[in-house]
Order: structure tokens, then C-alpha cells, then sequence
């Protein structure tokens, strides 16, 4: 990992990110720092040059969004393969001599050649139509053609509804043994879409807040796996607030057994962050998308969690 050592006080006067961002900037497009070089963490950084992180990480965004450089997780930021952005213009190539006589040639032969006229073609005289035989099939009477329309529509729409009916009540008995099952999320797959009935709707709502809460903790559970820190824990206080928004409606529908479950689960899982419930619920209300960014990545080095 490369050494970054920028002189933050000299230079003409600037936002502290700003100077960072120019001057590995600079070094990116003049090859100081090579392809592929892994850049210090945000933290090491900060620490390195005495600046806070947040004014590091502010530069290293901008890095981000023009392609000098690429975030890797749970890995570090990296340099980017750019283009050759120099602005020189280049020189104009001086024509060849030779190649002038002879375009200058073959031009002078073109403007000799006469153009051929063109002969104006004879009109070829039209022959005329023989005349149409009358049609003396008889018109199908309109009164059968109609009934016949009706009576082909009328069955079409019969078939409609009885394939409709067939397949909305498979639908529900298929999710009501995914349900028995506790695949809540198949449960939800097989009812969406449907234009669900007045009698079913509590158990359509039932299955799909069952299906966001599960899911959420599922993709918890893979991101953890592969040591995704920031995404997985961003899954995991999503699903702590999901449960605790769900509550009311999980007591008037019969689930808040299955609700509290998964809501246990995830609130053991907190522990490997070193937060508790109330936090997780703290940074699940934030509003401000930044804040609630580095609020998940304090946890995280508090956590022992994040990047080195």
C-alpha cells in the first residue's frame, strides 16, 4: 500500500478535501501511483495527514464518482485503469507532394469525360382491364352471424373465469402449505399479483409482512456470510425495524408469534456489532441517507469491523 504525503498548509487556498482529491488526482493520471495500488483506508489516511475522516472520505468520494478510483468491500479502494486524458492537440500531417499531382490528375480526367445522354425510354401503352364479373354469391343472413359471434364470446369468457377461479384457489392452497411450512417468503410469491378477494385480504397482508421480515433477515444472514459488514448490518437493523413496525398489524392478524421469532433472532445477531435494540431502532429512523451511512460504518469500527 502506497505512502500518500500531501502538504495540506502550502498552495493556494482551498477545502482540505479539495487539495487531497487534486493531488492523488494528479498522481493517478501522471502514474505516480501505478494501476491497480491500493489507496490507504479512510481512517489510516485522516490519522496520516491530521485531518478528520469525514474530510478524507469526502475526497475519496469524488475519486469515486470521476473513475480514478474503484471501492472493493471489505477490501480497500483501488486505482483505476483510466484513459490517456491529455488535451494536446495533435500535429497536422503536410499532404505528400506525389499524391497531390495525381489526385489533381485523376480529377482533370473526370471533368474531360462528357456525360452520356440519356435516351428517353418509350411508354409502354397500358392494356385495358378486362371488366369484373358480377359476384352473384348471396349475402349470409345478419341475424345467425350475430348469434354465432355471441354465443363463441359468451363461451370464451366462461372459460376465462373458470381457469381465473382454478388458479387463484390453487394459488392460496399452494401458499397455505408454504405458509404451514414456514416459507413465508414462498408463501407471499405464490398470491402476488393476484387480485386478491374482500375475504382473503387479511391473509394476503399476513403473508407479505411475514415475507418482508424473513427476507430481510435471509439476506442478513448471506451478506454476513461473506463478510459483508456495512450491507449485512444495514440488512439486519432493517429488519429490527420492520418487525417493530409490523407489530400492531401482526397481533390483529394472528402472526405476532412469527414476528417476535425473527425479531429475537435479529436482536441476538446485534450482539456481534455490540448494539442493542434501541440503537438499532436509532439509526433505522434516520432520515438523512449520509448521516445514516456513517453512523453504519462508526458501529462498524467500534465494532472492530471495518476496514484496516
Amino acid at each position: 500500500m502506497i505512502e500518500i504525503m500531501i502538504d495540506l498548509q502550502g498552495g493556494a487556498k482551498a477545502p482540505l478535501y479539495e487539495k487531497i482529491y487534486e493531488y492523488i488526482k494528479r498522481d493517478v493520471i501522471e502514474g505516480k501511483i501505478p494501476v491497480g495500488e491500493k489507496l490507504p483506508s479512510t481512517r489510516l489516511l485522516a490519522k496520516h495527514l491530521s485531518v478528520s475522516r469525514s474530510t478524507v472520505e469526502m475526497a475519496y468520494e469524488q475519486l469515486l464518482a470521476e473513475g480514478y478510483i474503484k471501492a472493493e468491500p471489505c477490501r480497500g479502494f483501488f486505482v483505476c485503469d483510466i484513459p490517456d486524458i491529455s488535451d494536446a492537440p495533435k500535429e497536422e500531417e503536410k499532404p505528400d507532394p506525389k499524391e497531390e499531382k495525381k489526385k489533381k490528375k485523376e480529377k482533370k480526367k473526370k471533368e474531360k469525360k462528357p456525360k452520356k445522354e440519356k435516351k428517353p425510354k418509350p411508354k409502354k401503352e397500358k392494356k385495358p382491364k378486362p371488366p369484373k364479373e358480377p359476384d352473384l354469391t348471396p349475402p349470409l343472413p345478419k341475424v345467425p352471424v350475430i348469434l354465432i359471434f355471441v354465443m363463441v364470446f359468451s363461451f370464451l369468457i366462461l372459460v376465462v373465469l373458470a381457469t381465473n377461479l382454478v388458479g387463484y384457489s390453487s394459488s392460496f392452497s399452494n401458499a397455505e402449505d408454504a405458509y404451514a411450512k414456514g416459507d413465508y417468503e414462498q408463501a407471499f410469491q405464490d398470491v402476488a399479483g393476484l387480485e386478491v378477494k374482500e375475504k382473503d385480504q387479511d391473509t394476503y397482508r399476513k403473508y407479505r409482512i411475514l415475507a418482508y421480515t424473513t427476507g430481510q433477515y435471509r439476506a442478513y444472514q448471506n451478506l454476513v456470510n461473506q463478510k459483508i459488514y456495512d450491507m449485512a448490518l444495514d440488512s439486519l437493523i432493517s429488519t429490527i425495524g420492520r418487525c417493530e413496525e409490523y407489530s400492531s398489524d401482526a397481533k390483529e392478524l394472528g402472526c405476532e408469534g412469527e414476528i417476535s421469532d425473527i425479531q429475537a433472532k435479529a436482536e441476538e445477531a446485534l450482539e456481534a456489532f455490540k448494539i442493542d435494540t434501541e440503537k438499532a431502532l436509532e439509526v433505522y429512523d434516520m432520515k438523512d441517507r449520509t448521516a445514516y451511512s456513517k453512523e453504519i460504518y462508526q458501529i462498524l469500527d467500534d465494532a472492530g469491523l471495518s476496514e484496516e
